[in-house]
């Protein structure tokens, strides 16, 4: 009858708007996500480190799970594009031997959706990574590449319990010639572009 015809119209006006409530996070949740990644990306530079193997294990637990596959800056000791979190600790521990260090500067992030029950951000960083190997050289991605690496990292956050975690990660390779002309390398368009816009706003700076 009509009546119930007007109920049922009335319930699929309301689902939409109560599905769109449930994916809008409040004040303070956004405030704790930014400031949950901003943690996970300290601890980042912290236990990547790797001086104990305790270290590589709170390393692979910024990351969803051990085959998460993040950016391969390893020089000269991979070739692969990427590489599974679990494989580039193991890499980083045996070539760095606990003398391995990583910087992270320059933190920008996207903003941040949502997809099945997570909320997800964007982050872009510079990455700057020194090693040492067995003849005491020492290697930095700085000096060998005349520049920093630009990744971008998916970053995962749970409202009810704010975990946080790295679900992938991507880069750039950049090489800065003597005459300051920029290359920038890589197979994803994306990150083609944010590479790009953070070069131009390091030049204009």
């Amino acid at each position: 009858n009509m009546k119930t015809l007007r109920y049922i119209v009335l319930f699929l006006l309301c689902v939409p708007a109560m599905f769109t409530k449930a994916q809008e996070l409040t004040n303070a949740q956004e405030r704790y996500m930014k400031l949950d990644v901003l943690y996970l990306m300290e601890d980042y530079s912290l236990y990547s480190n790797l001086v104990l193997d305790d270290d590589r294990l709170e390393f692979l637990n910024l990351f969803a799970d051990t085959s998460v596959q993040i950016y391969n800056d390893l020089l000269g000791i991979s070739a692969a594009a990427t590489l599974p979190v679990s494989e580039y600790a193991e890499k980083l521990l045996e070539v760095g031997g606990g003398s391995s260090s990583i910087s992270i500067m320059n933190i920008s992030h996207e903003d941040s959706y949502y997809l099945n029950g997570l909320w997800y951000m964007d982050v872009t960083f510079n990455k700057r990574l020194y090693y040492m190997i067995d003849c005491d050289l020492q290697f930095s991605s700085e000096e060998y590449y005349n520049a920093d690496h630009i990744l971008t990292a998916q970053i995962s956050w749970n409202p009810e319990n704010r975990q946080c975690k790295i679900i992938e990660e991507t880069g750039v390779k950049i090489d800065i010639t003597d005459d300051g002309t920029v290359f920038i390398a890589t197979c994803d368009g994306e990150m083609s572009k944010k590479a790009k816009a953070m070069v131009l706003a390091i030049a204009v700076d």
